[in-house]
């Protein structure tokens, strides 16, 4: 269950009806760690270099995503206690990612459950796209005309 959990939330690749944070996210973002160890200036992939940009984005959709699922999760057990926590997520991650699998939970849920279970199929389908769009064309205008300097800070 844990392995179609995390497919789901992968989804398909772009350019497809499927759902999910797509594959090339997730491929963008394994490169990214692959040069992170390797200490490559450049995020390479196919002889082609990935934007900075497009590394960005990659980072912002997954974290978004993650961060969704986390409270569907947490928003569904409050609301449905005597589901276990991989129930859960399994029906979240499906509805999120616009799957349509069950393991038999979704009957089962309260009123309210239902009611987030139909929003997070909502937010997965319409809003996922609308916002990630709407995030990048924000920051397209948001740039100022200074650019600061670069300062270090120890991470990890």
């Amino acid at each position: 269950i844990f392995v179609m959990i995390i497919l789901m939330f992968i989804g398909a690749s772009p350019a497809s009806t499927g759902g999910g944070i797509k594959t090339t996210t997730i491929a963008t973002l394994i490169l990214t760690v692959k040069s992170f160890i390797l200490e490559k200036q450049d995020i390479e992939v196919c002889k082609r270099r990935i934007s900075e940009t497009t590394v960005k984005k990659s980072l912002g959709i997954f974290l978004i995503g993650i961060t969704i699922v986390v409270m569907g999760t947490l928003i569904i057990s409050i609301t449905d206690p005597d589901f276990s926590l991989l129930e859960v997520e399994f029906e979240v991650v499906s509805a999120i990612a616009t799957v349509g699998l069950s393991i038999g939970g979704s009957p089962n849920l309260s009123v309210l459950g239902k009611i987030f279970i139909m929003l997070f199929m909502f937010m997965g389908r319409v809003g996922s796209l609308t916002i990630f769009m709407a995030l990048a064309s924000r920051g397209v205008k948001n740039n100022p005309p200074i650019r600061y300097p670069e300062g270090k800070i120890i991470v990890g």
